[in-house]
């Protein structure tokens, strides 16, 4: 698994994450996905955000949990399980 490092790029602006394979972070994960990772998408000014996740309602509702998280930032984001509406979703940001 590659993850963002927001020290690698000033310049980005958007996210696509590719979640497809995850079915269910442990609480352990949820809480570094929430304490760690999505601090540091906000802190990198990422402008658009893309996650695609597994089919399963148990993966988009844990998405949709995270993605809370960057509610009240200026960050524009959506989820969806179909890799080729992401791709052109962040495509024409």
């Amino acid at each position: 698994m590659r993850l963002y490092d927001p020290r690698r790029s000033t310049e980005a602006s958007k996210l696509l994450v590719d979640a497809q394979n995850m079915t269910a972070h442990d609480k352990a994960d949820q809480r570094w996905l929430g304490n760690e990772w999505m601090p540091k998408v906000i802190e990198a000014e990422i402008e658009h955000s893309v996650t695609v996740h597994e089919a399963n309602p148990f993966a988009e509702a844990e998405m949709k949990a995270l993605l809370s998280r960057l509610d009240g930032h200026d960050v524009s984001s959506i989820m969806t399980s179909d890799m080729e509406k992401a791709r052109a979703w962040i495509a024409d940001k």
